[in-house]
Order: C-alpha cells, then structure tokens, then sequence
C-alpha cells in the first residue's frame, strides 16, 4: 500500500480560520483558488521549482458562503478571456455551521479584466 504524502501545505488561507468549502483550478497551469464562508476567493500561483503555494490575489465583496467554484474552459495558455463562476449562499452545502440569514442565494460570475 502506497502512502501519499502532501508535497504543498498551507495555513490559515482565509480570514479568522475560516473553513475552505470549495476550490477550483485551471487545467494544465499553475493556477488555484479557494472559498470560503468569508466571502473571499483566494487566487494561488503554484511554484514547482521552490516547490510553495503562494497567494497572488484576494477578492473579497462575495456574499455568504462560497459552495462552489468553477474556471471556464481555456484553450491553450490563453487565459484573457478566462472567467470564473462562484455559487453563494446563507449556509455551506452539507450543514448550517456558519448561517448568514441576510444572504441571499446566487451565482457571481467574475471576469478577468485585461491590464
């Protein structure tokens, strides 16, 4: 029986400890996020060579708990239109731990915007 061993770890990804609900990442690049009940999404650059995780961005502003993250497709290493879908709601998707009663449900979609 082979025992698998985490080559990355991170701590304390999100506000005041907060539990990560969901994570997402693009297909054949470097690039991850996280979610939580904080309602910000970390965006991670993962770095083979100094084999570490580190964050490159937060975005905050997102109400509720962030159940679910989803990249849109990427052809190639073309990620200029690339967008990202981030479901939220009042509680996480298996329980109510962290309820948000003035959260209402729905689906932000965010745009990379070009620089």
């Amino acid at each position: 029986m082979n025992k698998k061993r985490p080559i990355f770890t991170l701590e304390n990804l999100h506000q005041n400890d907060s539990w990560l609900l969901s994570t997402a990442n693009v297909r054949n690049s470097d690039l991850l996020c996280s979610g939580s009940y904080d309602g910000f999404v970390n965006f991670y650059k993962l770095n083979k060579d100094k084999k570490n995780i580190e964050v490159i961005r937060k975005l905050g502003g997102l109400p509720g708990c962030l159940n679910n993250i989803k990249f849109s497709n990427v052809r190639g290493q073309d990620f200029s239109n690339i967008m990202l879908a981030v479901s939220h709601s009042k509680e996480e998707a298996n329980g109510r731990w962290h309820v948000q009663p003035k959260v209402k449900e729905g689906i932000s979609i965010i745009r990379r915007r070009n620089a």
